[in-house]
């Protein structure tokens, strides 16, 4: 299943009140996700945002670490980019394409594919994708990943045993994500070529198991 199937959620939720209603529910709207990670935000002299949706991140960055220059986001939701361009535009490079579309030309130090980006694109893409983002990371650099921990299935009520999985919103909306477990995820990192993985698990606001 290609990202782009969940194109007609994206276009009907709205921005941002719709997803700000959605980030309150999986309890991220206080930064949680970013603070845990933000020495290596602060470190990191280029940074690239993929799936930047109405800007969280961008947010975060404009108000912690201002005196960022590097910084690139992808977007590939064209409502969402109008968003972005509207509020960021005079801060960030902002590209708003679809990031297999977009031939990378420098290095990052850190990518970052939040509030369970890597979800959206199904198990054969998030190999090709984690493949791509390595060729273009820096000697040091790091991809951080958020993910829900699905070692815990009251939160989110998954059923253990596949990956792939709908959620159903309002206006019959639907949105369809393929979360890979710990043993899917070690083994997309040794496929990908990308040298340590380490996990960083937290609650977040609303009590979400939650895995970076």
């Amino acid at each position: 299943v290609p990202s782009h199937d969940n194109m007609g959620f994206f276009n009907l939720v709205g921005v941002p009140s719709t997803f700000l209603k959605y980030i309150q529910n999986t309890g991220l709207e206080s930064f949680i996700d970013l603070d845990i990670i933000d020495s290596t935000l602060a470190s990191s002299q280029s940074i690239l945002d993929i799936g930047a949706g109405y800007g969280r991140v961008l947010h975060y960055l404009r108000r912690f670490h201002p005196g960022k220059k590097r910084v690139t986001a992808v977007e590939q939701v064209n409502m969402m980019g109008r968003y972005l361009t509207e509020h960021f535009g005079n801060h960030y490079e902002l590209i708003i394409q679809d990031i297999f579309d977009y031939p990378l030309t420098q290095s990052y130090d850190c990518m970052l594919l939040l509030w369970a980006t890597l979800c959206s694109f199904s198990a054969r893409e998030q190999e090709t994708l984690l493949t791509y983002l390595g060729k273009h990371l820096s000697v040091q650099g790091v991809i951080v990943i958020d993910l829900p921990d699905i070692r815990s299935e009251a939160p989110v009520n998954l059923d253990l045993r596949h990956s792939d999985h709908y959620f159903r919103y309002e206006q019959g909306t639907e949105f369809w994500c393929h979360i890979p477990g710990e043993s899917e995820t070690a083994l997309l990192f040794q496929k990908t070529g990308l040298q340590e993985l380490r996990r960083i698990y937290y609650e977040s606001k609303s009590g979400v198991p939650r895995v970076s």
